[in-house]
């Protein structure tokens, strides 16, 4: 975070040790561990500071989150609803660590140290794995000691929200009631007009054509446009310079041994027939010619996987095709297993018997075991040599590019030129870009598009792309937001319109049927006067999804109908069609007919909705009580 740097100054290593630890906790209680005295406020709590720190900490979680989740990058009116977000969750947070410590809720050691260790991020093949949780946590730019707490605090709001769970009741008569409106049921005919059916014969003209242009000049707008220039310190680039020798390589795999002896692994590719325990002699001895036809297949020339394509079909027992990725010892039945490591790469074995039926099998590449040797292992040696030598000078290299980023935040030149790297330049693009380059990238658009970057002027924050390439950018020229020119768009805006004026058609049609319903007409006349025919639904619920939910919510909004006499009504869809309902029969359970499996599952239901309300009402009366200052956009005033 380059604010953070501007304020701490600690160079590239202080940011990228602050990665994303996914983990179920809440926010909350972040501020006790990212404080540090003297730094600016963000927001005061009955006194207690949160820093800004912690603040941008939270903000660039979340909208790291969100932009993982939806793909994309944010504008700046959802990046401001982002920080709004952020803000609120640590104001929450630091108002519900004063209550616990107020009312002395307490959490042992020993629980906090039980739920770290089934936590799933921390687990290894044999359990919780302690290396695997300081590594994280230290990803996390945190020690044992914060995370620690930080589980505390977790752990005490979840007392707190059970205590006030558990205080919670439903009465019986209120079950009975929802339980006996989950259970009502509606006989229904629908019907669904969609729009096609009236475009061709609607016409538009040029006046309306211009007036839908002037009315929605919201959606023909060209987005802001920003150009680039960038460095881009990648470790694959420095590795490819790297000078190697055979005795490097040598030394190298010395010293390194451990790291590629593995235990001998095989590809292998499978086609079988499987019998029953109780076949027959026909059916075995046709399972073993079919596998027996397969396999002079495969000796043909055919792979496998055209044998499946082209023989599928064929007459006979029907057979299976299975590919393995490398395998070890004792991983596949004993009679396959024994063959494929008795082979060599590319063997094509005899047919094989097994309790389970006939098989053939191909021996794919092998590793490990003794086909462990220097001459073997050398295209990854020599991978992994370059990028230890590498190493070192990407580590220097990003840190010195990010400091000097940092102490001449108006240009990129000082930082490229020491250490040797090219500034590139980009094409114009905008926050929604498709282009297969570098902008493409989710963390390059928001960095391009934020206010410290676009508007300020500055340098970016080290930019990670992936685990050893770091990119800092500025933005070098931009374009505003500009209209497009009707006759750019004019396509588009002739089918706006010809929706419009189809669904308000389909619309008109669909309430003077309605009108024709509720008049008695028989709903077989009214179908067939306009060319449709019904859907017929028995016994849907309030929460049937086999139905629309448009036809649903018009189905339970109508009133009950008498006998022989449906009552009928309708509603506009977003795709601009219109549905129709007429509801013919219904069925509203007394309480006597509730089942006692659905009455315990709408009471528990119930239980925790009333819980979930109790709570928001909670941190609602408790913010309300608070003296709660917040400063100023503090985000874009961290930058200043």
């Amino acid at each position: 975070m380059l604010r953070l740097i501007r304020e701490k100054a600690t160079g590239w290593v202080a940011v990228v040790i602050v990665g994303l630890l996914i983990i179920t906790f809440a926010l909350w209680g972040i501020n006790s561990y990212f404080g540090q005295g003297g730094e600016i406020s963000a927001a005061t709590i009955n006194g207690v500071d949160i820093t800004m720190r912690s603040y941008q900490q939270t903000f660039y979680n979340l909208r790291q989150q969100m932009q993982n989740i939806f793909k994309t990058t944010m504008t700046q009116a959802e990046e401001k609803l982002v920080k709004d977000e952020a803000l609120r969750k640590l104001v929450e947070a630091e108002l519900l660590n004063q209550v616990t410590a107020d009312i002395g809720l307490r959490v042992s050691d020993r629980a906090v140290g039980e739920s770290i260790k089934n936590l799933r991020p921390f687990q290894g093949e044999n359990g919780f794995d302690r290396d695997i949780y300081e590594k994280s946590i230290a990803n996390a730019g945190m020690t044992p000691v914060s995370f620690e707490q930080q589980m505390r605090l977790d752990m005490l709001s979840e007392q707190l929200q059970g205590a006030i769970a558990a205080s919670v009741f439903v009465t019986s008569e209120e079950t009975l009631r929802i339980a006996s409106l989950k259970g009502q049921k509606r006989d229904i005919d629908y019907v669904i007009l969609n729009t096609d059916s009236y475009r061709e014969a609607i016409s538009v003209s040029d006046e309306e054509i211009r007036q839908y242009y002037e009315d929605h000049l919201q959606q023909y707008l060209e987005l802001e446009q920003v150009k680039i220039a960038f460095i881009d310190l990648d470790i694959d680039k420095l590795a490819e310079k790297v000078v190697v020798t055979d005795d490097d390589l040598l030394a190298y795999y010395e010293n390194n041994k451990a790291k590629y002896e593995t235990e001998e692994q095989r590809q292998v590719q499978q086609l079988y027939v499987k019998v029953a325990k109780d076949a027959s002699e026909k059916e075995l001895d046709d399972a073993r010619g079919k596998v027996e036809s397969l396999r002079e297949l495969v000796l043909s020339g055919k792979s496998f996987e055209q044998i499946v394509d082209e023989h599928a079909n064929d007459p006979g027992p029907l057979f299976e095709y299975s590919e393995h990725g490398f395998v070890a010892r004792g991983i596949l039945p004993a009679g396959i297993d024994e063959i494929l490591f008795a082979g060599k790469e590319a063997d094509v074995s005899e047919t094989i018997k097994t309790d389970k039926g006939f098989h053939i099998i191909k021996i794919g590449k092998i590793k490990g075991g003794s086909s462990n040797t220097f001459e073997s292992l050398h295209a990854d040696l020599d991978r992994d040599y370059r990028h230890q030598q590498a190493g070192n000078e990407f580590f220097e290299q990003a840190d010195k590019l990010t400091s000097l980023a940092y102490e001449h935040p108006d240009t990129l030149d000082l930082a490229a030129e020491a250490i040797g790297a090219e500034i590139h330049e980009s094409e114009f693009f905008s926050r929604n870009s498709e282009k297969q380059d570098i902008t493409s990238e989710s963390k390059i658009i928001t960095a391009s598009f934020s206010e410290d970057v676009m508007l300020n002027g500055n340098n970016s924050e080290a930019i990670e792309l992936g685990d050893n390439r770091v990119i800092i950018l500025r933005v070098i020229d931009q374009t505003p937001e500009k209209r497009k020119p009707l006759e750019t768009v004019r396509n588009e805006v002739v089918d706006a319109v010809h929706a419009r004026k189809a669904s308000e058609k389909t619309n008109e049609i669909g309430q003077e049927i309605i009108k024709q319903l509720q008049a008695g007409t028989d709903p077989g006349q009214v179908a067939a006067d306009n060319g449709f025919e019904w859907t017929y639904a028995e016994g849907v619920t309030r929460e049937d999804v086999n139905v629309a939910r448009s036809v649903v919510r018009v189905a339970f909004s109508l009133g009950i109908p008498d006998a022989g006499h449906p009552v009928a009504g309708g509603t506009s869809l977003g795709t601009g069609g219109y549905a129709i309902v007429s509801v013919r029969g219904a069925t509203n359970p007394v309480p006597e007919d509730i089942k006692e499996e659905d009455s315990k599952t709408t009471h528990q239901q119930l239980l925790q909705r009333t819980a979930d309300s109790e709570w928001s009402y909670f941190i609602n009366d408790i913010r309300d009580k608070a003296d709660i200052r917040i400063s100023a956009d503090p985000i874009q005033g961290s930058s200043d």
